[in-house]
């Protein structure tokens, strides 16, 4: 039987909005495994509690934002190697970050397990190695309803973050911009059926931090970005109310709950 496995990097998340990610996503996954860029905050903490495998970076691997090819391909690797429940050829993988939400059709998001099998199943019937999901990329909160960008190349964000396990998996050996997924995946076929899936990206939703996001990509050589989409960053958004289910939990930067 397919099993399904989440696999996520953090660093420093345990403010923003990990306990809601890990609350609303775990229950999709057989094992969620958690690979930690050396978080100096209650990040491992809350992730042990919420029954994931966790492994941090150890010092002779880069951080993210040194090398985020070299970093994902360290966290792949322990994924693999991992003692606990590694992933066996057949499995299948999703790839997402700590601010980021899988959500279906149903406000109480029962059906997400059932649209990533009936995913799996579909990709695997037509020879896929990946099911490429829509990312609404979300830039405001009004009212808590997530607004997401929809001028410039915002509304076109979509990757194969759902994909096939195997081993030997490479990495494109970029510095930023790499990927979520390894090299086999673009050589192979992709799904463009989602399934009434889409990951709510909320890294944006916070208009505080995306002077700090553009400064980060610029100075970069080699991101691995379109430039004027990373000049974007900073303009003037058009937004669009998302309508489908919304997670719960409070939009912003996330309170710690009591007892975490």
């Amino acid at each position: 039987m397919t099993r399904i496995f989440g696999s996520m990097v953090v660093k420093n998340e345990a403010e923003r909005y990990l306990r809601a990610v890990l609350s609303h996503m775990k229950p999709f996954f057989d094992e969620l495994f958690i690979y930690d860029d050396q978080s100096e905050d209650d990040s491992l903490v809350v992730a042990l509690r919420h029954g994931t495998i966790v492994s941090s970076k150890p010092d002779n691997v880069p951080s993210f934002l040194e090398h985020e090819s070299d970093f994902r391909f360290a966290a792949w690797k322990c994924l693999e190697n991992n003692d606990i429940n590694p992933p066996v050829p057949g499995d299948w993988i999703l790839s997402f970050d700590a601010d980021e939400f899988l959500v279906g059709v149903e406000d109480d998001f029962s059906d997400v397990r059932t649209f990533l099998i009936e995913a799996i199943e579909e990709a695997e019937k037509t020879g896929c190695v990946g099911v490429r999901l829509p990312f609404p990329e979300v830039f405001a909160t009004p009212n808590q309803i997530p607004h997401y960008r929809v001028d410039g190349l915002w509304n076109t964000i979509k990757g194969p973050r759902l994909f096939k396990y195997m081993p030997g998996a490479e990495w494109s050996g970029k510095a930023m911009g790499s990927g979520s997924e390894p090299t086999y995946i673009a050589r192979g076929k992709i799904l463009e059926n989602h399934h009434n899936l889409w990951m709510l990206h909320f890294g944006y939703a916070d208009a505080s931090e995306h002077a700090v996001k553009h400064q980060r990509y610029t100075e970069l050589y080699d991101h691995g970005h379109n430039n004027s989409h990373i000049q974007s960053i900073i303009t003037k958004p058009t937004l669009k109310a998302w309508v489908g289910p919304i997670p719960e939990f409070n939009f912003g930067k996330l309170v710690p709950q009591p007892g975490d």
